[in-house]
């Protein structure tokens, strides 16, 4: 899938700068990225990407710029300085990721694999993530090959159990794993628990999907969900597409 949207020069946002250091070498790279305001997706997925995740949804997971080290850049933990900004010319032309490489499936299975997320909730974020990445390589014309399906389901599970333990209140995400797996009972169980937090259209779509035994991604046909406004309202504001990248080597992080 396609999530690149085109972006006029004079486009106004803010700038972010955050520094960042690597817990492997204790190195410091420094990021500015430009975050667009008023961005609007044109397309809608049943397991909550938009033709715009790139964007608004960024990897939470990235590697050093110096030693290569795997590790979450989640929002909270690194500090940031942000100003309203129109962004110059040539960040049009910059790379779509936080360190100019972009996060490829070896670096989610190596940060998940050596178990280093610093909580529960940090490694769902990157489950998330994987499991769109997995998505948007599989569907019912092209199927994943057995390596990966089977990543992507053993991924699914070990979703459900940390929003299970952490009570992690996403129903959208739940039902929609849940006819991934072929679970179409479970799916249509926890659409009719949480009617009243599910949108009608997402759940008219599911239910359809479900009773034609479809367990692939399906797009809204129909505009725009009140769930999918909220994705584009809880923007990460820590990246984008628009990025300059420095690096400092053993730089005080400073306060």
């Amino acid at each position: 899938m396609n999530h690149s949207s085109p972006m006029s020069s004079n486009q106004h946002g803010i700038l972010i700068e955050k520094k960042i250091k690597c817990p492997a070498c204790l190195d410091i790279f420094s990021t500015n990225f430009f975050l667009p305001k008023n961005l609007k997706a044109r397309h809608f997925y049943s397991d909550g990407q938009t033709d715009i995740s790139a964007i608004t949804h960024p990897a939470p997971i990235t590697n050093c710029v110096f030693c290569g080290f795997v590790f979450s850049i989640e929002p909270a933990t690194h500090k940031t300085i942000q100003t309203e900004s129109t962004p110059p010319d040539d960040y049009l032309e910059a790379p779509a990721n936080p360190v100019g490489k972009t996060t490829k499936i070896k670096d989610y299975l190596l940060f998940l694999r050596r178990g280093i997320a610093a909580s529960l909730k940090e490694e769902f974020s990157a489950r998330k993530h994987l499991w769109w990445w997995l998505n948007n390589k599989r569907d019912e014309s092209h199927p994943l090959d057995h390596c990966l399906e089977e990543i992507w389901h053993e991924n699914m599970e070990k979703m459900l159990r940390i929003m299970d333990c952490e009570k992690i209140d996403e129903p959208m995400v739940r039902a929609e794993i849940l006819r991934n797996m072929r679970m179409y009972d479970h799916c249509l169980n926890t659409l009719r628990n949480h009617e009243d937090e599910i949108p009608e259209n997402f759940q008219y779509e599911l239910a359809e999907q479900c009773h034609q035994k479809n367990p692939f991604r399906v797009k809204f046909q129909h505009g725009e969900s009140e769930e999918d406004t909220v994705h584009l309202k809880e923007v990460h504001k820590w990246t984008n597409p628009f990025i300059e990248v420095s690096t400092y080597k053993n730089e005080d992080m400073g306060e």
